[in-house]
């Protein structure tokens, strides 16, 4: 039997989808995990290495969602790779 595993970027894309939808803004902030903000770095040094873009600004602590930048926050006292939308 096939166990799909957890996507945090498709979570985080369809998370942010769904605020703007429902709230008609876009987010304050995207607070993440300490091991969800590393495994998110990990995957997106790997698309700036190959297709040379990454939704993750490390200069401005900003995650890029297309419509927005949305700031990112660490929060220490998270689980591991829980993600909030606020």
């Amino acid at each position: 039997m096939y166990k799909q595993g957890f996507d945090l970027v498709e979570y985080l894309h369809e998370r942010i989808t769904e605020f703007e939808a429902i709230r008609g803004i876009t987010p304050q902030a995207l607070i993440l995990s300490p091991a969800a903000f590393t495994w998110l770095i990990s995957v997106y040094s790997e698309e700036q290495k190959y297709y040379g873009v990454s939704p993750i600004d490390m200069r401005t602590w900003t995650y890029q969602t297309g419509n927005a930048s949305v700031r990112i926050v660490i929060d220490e006292m998270a689980r591991d790779f829980q993600a909030k939308i606020l």
